[in-house]
C-alpha cells in the first residue's frame, strides 16, 4: 500500500514538474533565494519589534520614575520645612508670641501652608498662623496622637466638593533636650503637585495621573474623576506600586487600548501612572514593520525577477546543445554552435563543435564506404546476371528459329531485367526515400490480397501458409503499396528461410497501446519455422548490405524498417531454439506527429 502511494506521488510530482530546463532552474532558484530571504526578513522584523518595544517601555518607565521623583521631592519639601521649624520651636521653650511669629512668617513665605499650629502635650493649640482665631483642642486627632509618640505623620489627601483643592495634614514632633515638648501640625495645600502631574505629556495622547495605595485618583487630567473616589480594578498595577516597583502595564477598554508606565512615589505610598494610547505608542513600531514587509516583498519580487532572468541565461547553452543535437539527428553538420563564453559551458559548446566536425568527417567517410559497399554488392549481383543475359543475346542471332530457345529467352531475360530493376529500386529507396501519400488502410484486406500472391510461391517450395486474421481491426493511416512491399519482403525472407518444408504463419491483431507513450494500433506477425537466429545477430538483419543469402543485396529489411518508421511504427525480430523466427510489425492507428515525413 505504501509502495503504491509512493508511486502515485512520484507520478503526480512528474506531472507537476515542468519539462523545460529553464523552468526547472527557476523553480529551484526561487525557494533557494526567496525562502531564506523571507525567513531573514521575518526574523529581522521580530527582532526589531522586540527591540523597539523594549526601548519604548524603558523610555516610558524612565519618564515615569523621573516624574515620580519630582513629585516625591515636592511632597518632601513641606515635611522638611516643618522639621526645621520644629527644631526652632524646641529652643523657644514656651514663648507663645515667638512661636506665633514663626508660624505666621512660615505661612507667608510658603503659601502652601493653609493652617499652622503648635500643640502642647495635652493636645491644646498654643499658637497658630491665623491671628485672632480661637485655639482648638486636637487631642483626639490622629495627627496629634501619632506625632506625640515621635513619628512624622502624613494624612491622606483631602478633597471636598466645597473646596476642590488637595490638602494634606502633616504633623511632626517638637523635641527639646531629647524630650518631646509638643507637636507642630500643618494643613498643606499641595495643588502644586497637580500642576506637576498635568505638565507630564507623552506624545499626543500620553497623560498622567496619581493614585493612592487604595487605587483612588489623587490627580487626573479629568478632575471629576478625583471626586468620584472610585478604586481601580487593576490589582497587578496596585501591587507593583505598593511594593515600590516600576514597570509597564497594558489595559483595555471598549474605546481604547492603553499602555501604562508606572512608578512609586516612595514618601507617600502613592503611584504615578502615565497612560498612552497603544496605537500612538506602537506607531513607530507599526511603521517600521510595514516598511520591513514592503522591503521583503520588493526583495522577493526582485529575487523572482532575477531568477526569471537568470534561468533562461543559465539554460541557454543547454538549449543550444539541444538544437545542435537535433540538427545532427537530421544529418545537418554544417551549422556549428556560436560560442561567446569562456567558462565551463563555453568549453562544453566548443567540445560539441569539435564533435560535430568529427561526425561530419565520419559521415562523409561512411557515405563513401556505403557507396563502395553498394557498388561492390551490385557488381557481385549483376555479374552473373549480365553474363547470362549477354549470352542469350549473342545466341539469339543464331537460334532465333529455335522455338524452345526463344521461349526460354523470353522468360529468362525479362526475369533478369526485373531483378535489375528491383535491385536499383532498393538502392534508390535506401539512399533517398521518397515521400508517399497516407490514407486509411484496411490491414486485413491487404493481407488477403497478399495471401493470394504468396500462397502459390509457398506451395511451389513445398511449404505451408497459414493466415490468422484478427476480427474488427481498426483502420490505420498508411500507404497500401509501401506496406505490400514490406510484407512481400518479409514473406520472401520467410520462404527462403524454411526451404522446401516448413510453415509460414501470418497473424494480425489489434493492440491497446499499453506501452509507455504508445498509441493503439495493429500488429502484423510473420512467423516461419526452421533455424533460429542468435539474439546478438538479430540487430544485424536491418543493417544495410547485410545478407545471409549468397545472392542478396541486403537492403530489403533496411528499406522495410524505414517504411514502417515513416508509418510511425516499429518492426522487431524474435527468435528462440525450436520456435523459428518472428517478425513483429506494429503500426499505430494514426502516425505520430513527431515522425511525419
Amino acid at each position: 500500500m505504501m509502495l503504491m502511494t509512493t508511486k502515485r506521488f512520484r507520478k503526480f510530482a512528474r506531472l507537476l514538474w515542468p519539462i523545460k530546463i529553464w523552468q526547472q532552474i527557476f523553480l529551484i532558484l526561487v525557494p533557494l533565494i526567496c525562502i531564506p530571504l523571507v525567513l531573514l526578513g521575518l526574523l529581522l522584523i521580530h527582532t526589531s519589534q522586540m527591540t523597539i518595544h523594549k526601548v519604548m517601555y524603558a523610555s516610558g518607565e524612565t519618564i515615569a520614575v523621573r516624574a515620580a521623583s519630582e513629585i516625591n521631592e515636592f511632597i518632601k519639601k513641606p515635611v522638611e520645612l516643618l522639621m526645621v521649624t520644629s527644631a526652632m520651636f524646641g529652643i523657644f521653650d514656651k514663648d507663645a508670641w515667638r512661636q506665633e511669629t514663626v508660624l505666621v512668617e512660615l505661612s507667608l513665605a510658603y503659601p502652601m501652608f493653609q493652617h499652622l499650629a503648635f500643640v502642647n502635650m495635652n493636645g491644646h493649640e498654643t499658637a497658630t498662623s491665623e491671628l485672632g482665631e480661637a485655639l482648638k483642642d486636637v487631642s483626639k486627632q490622629t495627627a496629634f496622637l501619632l506625632a506625640r509618640t515621635g513619628e512624622t505623620y502624613m494624612s491622606e489627601l483631602k478633597i471636598t466638593d466645597e473646596d476642590p483643592v488637595p490638602v494634606m495634614t502633616i504633623a511632626v514632633p517638637v523635641h527639646y533636650l531629647g524630650r518631646i515638648q509638643g507637636v507642630l501640625i500643618a494643613d498643606v495645600n499641595i495643588r502644586g503637585f497637580w500642576d506637576i502631574v498635568d505638565r507630564i505629556r507623552l506624545g499626543e495622547t500620553g497623560q498622567a495621573f496619581v493614585i493612592n495605595q487604595y487605587g483612588s485618583f489623587l490627580s487626573h487630567p479629568d478632575k471629576k474623576r478625583i471626586l468620584e473616589y472610585k478604586q481601580l480594578t487593576e490589582g497587578a498595577l496596585l501591587r507593583s506600586v505598593s511594593e515600590g516597583r516600576s514597570g509597564v502595564y497594558q489595559t483595555m477598554s471598549r474605546e481604547n487600548h492603553w499602555l501604562e508606565f508606572y512608578a512609586p512615589i516612595k514618601e507617600t505610598g502613592w503611584g504615578l501612572v502615565i497612560f498612552q494610547d497603544q496605537k500612538e505608542a506602537y506607531q513607530t513600531s507599526r511603521m517600521m514593520k510595514t516598511q520591513s514587509i514592503i522591503l521583503i516583498i520588493v526583495s522577493v519580487l526582485t529575487a523572482l525577477g532575477i531568477s526569471l532572468f537568470l534561468a533562461p541565461v543559465i539554460s541557454r547553452p543547454v538549449n543550444l546543445l539541444i538544437g545542435g543535437i537535433r540538427r545532427i539527428a537530421k544529418g545537418d553538420f554544417n551549422h556549428p554552435l556560436e560560442v561567446k563564453r569562456a567558462d565551463e559551458m563555453g568549453l562544453l559548446l566548443n567540445s560539441f563543435n569539435k564533435m560535430m566536425r568529427k561526425f561530419k568527417r565520419a559521415q562523409r567517410a561512411e557515405k563513401l564506404a556505403v557507396i563502395g559497399k553498394a557498388a561492390a554488392a551490385m557488381v557481385h549481383e549483376l555479374k552473373n546476371s549480365v553474363v547470362l543475359v549477354n549470352t542469350y543475346i549473342q545466341l539469339l542471332a543464331e537460334r532465333y528459329h529455335d522455338k524452345k530457345f526463344v521461349l526460354e529467352f523470353s522468360r529468362i531475360v525479362p526475369q533478369e531485367l526485373n531483378a535489375w530493376k528491383g535491385m536499383l529500386q532498393n538502392v534508390i529507396d535506401f539512399s533517398k526515400p521518397n515521400e508517399f501519400p497516407m490514407m486509411e488502410v484496411d490491414v486485413n484486406a491487404l493481407m488477403k490480397d497478399l495471401a493470394i500472391l504468396a500462397e502459390a510461391r509457398v506451395r511451389q517450395n513445398g511449404a505451408h501458409l497459414v493466415l490468422d486474421i484478427g476480427e474488427d481491426l481498426p483502420l490505420i493511416e498508411g500507404n497500401a503499396e509501401k506496406l505490400k512491399q514490406v510484407l512481400l519482403n518479409l514473406l520472401s525472407n520467410a520462404i527462403e528461410a524454411i526451404g522446401s518444408e516448413g510453415t509460414i504463419t501470418v497473424k494480425t491483431k489489434s493492440f491497446p497501446g499499453m506501452r509507455k507513450n504508445e498509441k493503439p494500433g495493429v500488429i502484423i506477425e510473420v512467423h516461419n519455422t526452421g533455424e533460429w537466429i542468435l539474439p546478438e545477430k538479430t540487430w544485424q538483419l536491418f543493417e544495410p548490405f547485410y545478407s545471409t543469402k549468397t545472392d542478396g543485396l541486403g537492403l530489403g529489411l533496411a528499406v522495410s524498417r524505414e517504411i514502417i518508421r515513416r508509418h510511425g511504427g516499429t518492426i522487431d525480430v524474435k527468435s528462440a531454439p525450436g520456435e523459428g523466427v518472428f517478425f513483429i510489425v506494429r503500426i499505430p492507428i494514426k502516425k505520430d506527429d513527431g515522425r511525419n515525413v
